[in-house]
């Protein structure tokens, strides 16, 4: 079954940020109590500090007020602080050169109960990605907006000018983030030690892909800030705290097809530890409003989008707490449940303490979820759906029929029913699945069935244009046709041919049987009125079906297909056929090559150069300018990345109103190995003249049947705007 996945997912990957930091305005913390430093730890100035390499610390003798000794404690504002312990001392005239281990505050400071709470406000900004900007950056206030444009997440080829393959952000963010850190210390020992982190958040994001995807496990930080250290005065001791922080958005699972969805989130939560009395315990509060766009889906899948920070306390440079939190979307899908597909949102938290730094007595701790909160937001409203469409037209006059009547059935059961407009269309919506059958019937004609269709979520199946013979040519008549080699266009010899009454009908009982000529002919007379399918097939080559109609009485002839030699496993090979008229369809296959660039495989490249300028990867193996075809193209390596495959019009090529190519019956199939991958008939009664029929990634085939206008064999590798592509296109993207 072929997967495809919806427009969602990263949609909101913002959602929940946990963000805890500081401005660079010095904090007042509160002090319960006289705090006790011992004699053993010694202060040292900024400026006391020449130099640090490794556990090497250089100081200059005129800056250190107190005399330093092996066993004391080393404190300083230097840097992102220092806490050492002196192991050894030497003097040179000028300087006291002083080797040192690690120290934790517990061996600083005998006694002390202080807190701090602030809140963050915009600082200096390290890095950006590129399209996030910050508002208001130096500000005083809490207040921290981010805005977020056309922002990459992911790129699968890593070619930044093919955006066929990304998944992209937009929205904006604001927050008002707090913190509250409060240590307590006794008799050399940590008693009580609690650090939260409080938001309040307000995001409005989309996110967009137009390539389908693998088992993608990404994640990507997006901006990151220089936060200035805090420096917290107990008595004469600085505790210096830097907060280390970044925002990173991610996604994990599949993606299939394209995808766009957005979501509107208020949240107000609050994360934390606190240890007291030898016990932890989590610090846990939220509360959440989601509002979002439902997702477009074409499959059953498993996804999350996700976003928060990576957030450390570094205590003297050294690792401390830290709060790991992200909020999430996440989507299940199964067609075959109820309801097949559910949206879910929420957030989950991680917090942490590497305690060495406080207390080396305590062991390091953590809760991998102390928010853990997940709630469905959108549930599927129906069964999935998708569209069958086609035409229908009088097989002696070639013109359209109005008012016949169309029945869909899955099974017994009838799906839709309904009868051809004045140009003989007709489109169905009916539930995803397959085997369906569409039968027609009009008073003075025979019935015809179309069989064994199948109707993927959400896109369309377009069938081929449905001849319909009235009944006074009912009785036996005549067929005559050529199979042709799709790579060479001469006939093929001795290839059987078996009949079965109805379109597309490849398996059940053969009704005639016959096999070509030295020169590919076949011929089969007294067959009744109808359309059959024939199986073409002889060794060495893939078995193609193709339809036949034969009318009574009259003799039908260039009922003609194409056979191809099979290829080896992994290769491609695309065949094109149409009708007598347009002339010259061309065919195109665009793709990535090893060194970063893109092949563009048409007509006058393989001329030039023997078949091809990449004759290791792509060939054109047959190009045809006098009607019916077969154009041919085979692929001998896949890449990662999209290989797009179109049909051009050469013939009206430049035209801004054609026709021409939607009613040329044009057919394509794709073949791997043995196998047929897909089959795609041209889009009925649609103009443009070009054809945008399907991408292959990964071995997957994902339907494009794209109509639209270009005015040379070069644009044919642009991807329009205005064709329901998703992601804000500005202009022709390659």
């Amino acid at each position: 079954m072929m997967r495809r996945f919806p427009r969602i997912l990263l949609g909101a990957v913002l959602v929940g940020l946990l963000i805890i930091s500081c401005g660079e305005d010095p904090v007042s913390p509160d002090v319960s109590g006289e705090p006790k430093i011992p004699s053993t730890t010694k202060v040292v100035s900024e400026d006391a500090v020449k130099s640090v390499v490794g556990d090497t610390y250089t100081l200059y003798k005129t800056q250190v007020d107190k005399q330093l000794q092996v066993n004391d404690i080393l404190v300083s504002e230097h840097g992102l602080g220092v806490l050492r312990k002196i192991t050894s001392i030497d003097e040179t005239s000028s300087t006291l050169i002083v080797e040192t281990a690690s120290a934790s505050i517990t061996d600083a400071i005998e006694r002390c109960d202080v807190q701090v709470s602030d809140e963050l406000r915009p600082s200096d900004v390290r890095h950006m990605l590129e399209g996030v900007s910050v508002r208001g950056l130096g500000s005083k206030t809490g207040e921290f907006f981010v805005e977020i444009s056309d922002v990459v997440i992911y790129d699968d080829d890593g070619e930044m000018s093919t955006t066929n393959d990304q998944i992209t952000l937009n929205g904006e963010l604001t927050l008002e983030p707090s913190f509250d850190f409060r240590m307590k210390i006794d008799g050399y020992r940590l008693k009580e030690l609690e650090i939260t982190g409080t938001l309040e958040q307000s995001l409005e994001v989309t996110a967009e892909a137009s390539f389908s995807f693998l088992e993608v496990d990404e994640k990507r930080e997006i901006m990151s800030f220089d936060l200035h250290p805090i420096i917290i005065w107990v008595g004469w001791v600085p505790i210096v705290i830097t907060p280390e922080l970044a925002i990173v958005v991610g996604f994990q699972g599949e993606v299939y097809v394209s995808l766009s969805a957005g979501v509107h989130e208020e949240a107000t939560y609050t994360a934390g530890l606190r240890y007291r009395s030898g016990t932890w315990e989590p610090i846990n509060e939220h509360a959440f409003d989601f509002q979002c766009v439902p997702p477009q889906l074409s499959a059953g899948c498993a996804a999350k989008g996700y976003a928060g920070p990576q957030l450390n306390f570094l205590i003297y440079g050294v690792a401390g707490p830290y709060v790991i939190g992200r909020g999430f979307v996440e989507l299940e899908a199964d067609v075959m449940a109820n309801p097949w597909w559910t949206l879910y949102g929420g957030i989950e938290a991680a917090v942490g303490v590497r305690l060495e730094i406080f207390d080396r007595d305590i062991a390091d701790y953590e809760i991998p979820a102390v928010i853990g909160y997940r709630a469905i937001l959108l549930q599927a409203p129906g069964a999935p759906t998708g569209h069958i469409s086609g035409m229908v037209k009088d097989a002696l006059t070639l013109n359209p029929l109005p008012y016949a009547t169309i029945t869909v059935k899955e099974g017994s059961t009838t799906r839709a029913t309904g009868q051809t407009d004045l140009s003989g269309q007709y489109s169905f919506s009916v539930p995803f699945g397959s085997g369906y059958k569409v039968t027609v019937t009009k008073s003075g004609y025979i019935s015809e069935d179309y069989c064994d269709i199948d109707v993927g979520i959400g896109g369309t199946t377009y069938l081929e244009t449905i001849l319909q013979i009235d009944t006074a040519h009912s009785g036996a008549g005549s067929v005559r046709g050529r199979i042709v080699n799709a790579m060479t266009g001469y006939g093929v010899p001795a290839v059987s041919l078996g009949l079965r009454r109805g379109i597309n009908v490849t398996t059940g009982s053969v009704v005639a049987t016959t096999s070509t000529d030295s020169e590919g002919d076949y011929y089969i007379f007294g067959l009744p009125a109808g359309n059959y399918t024939a199986e073409a097939s002889k060794a060495g080559y893939n078995t193609t079906f193709f339809t036949v109609t034969c009318l009574g009485g009259t003799l039908r002839d260039n009922q003609n297909a194409s056979i191809t030699p099979e290829i080896s496993e992994g290769e491609v090979r695309i065949v094109l056929t149409w009708g007598e008229s347009p002339n010259d369809l061309d065919s195109h296959l665009t793709g990535p090559l090893s060194d970063g660039t893109r092949f563009h495989m048409y007509y006058p490249l393989a001329e030039a150069n023997s078949g091809s300028p990449w004759p290791s990867v792509v060939t054109l193996d047959r190009d045809d300018t006098d009607s019916y075809g077969p154009e041919t193209v085979t692929l001998y390596e896949q890449l990662v990345g999209i290989y797009r495959y179109s049909v051009l019009d050469w013939t009206n090529m430049g035209s801004t109103y054609s026709y021409a190519l939607s009613n040329s019956g044009a057919a394509v199939k794709v073949y791997s190995g043995s196998d047929l991958l897909a089959s795609f008939n041209v889009p009925s009664d649609r103009d443009g003249t070009l054809w945008r029929v399907f991408e292959l990634i990964n071995g997957n085939v994902y339907p494009l049947n794209e109509m639209d206008y270009v005015y040379s064999s070069g644009d044919v590798t642009a991807q329009p705007v205005d064709k329901g592509l998703p992601g804000n296109l500005s202009e022709y993207k390659k």
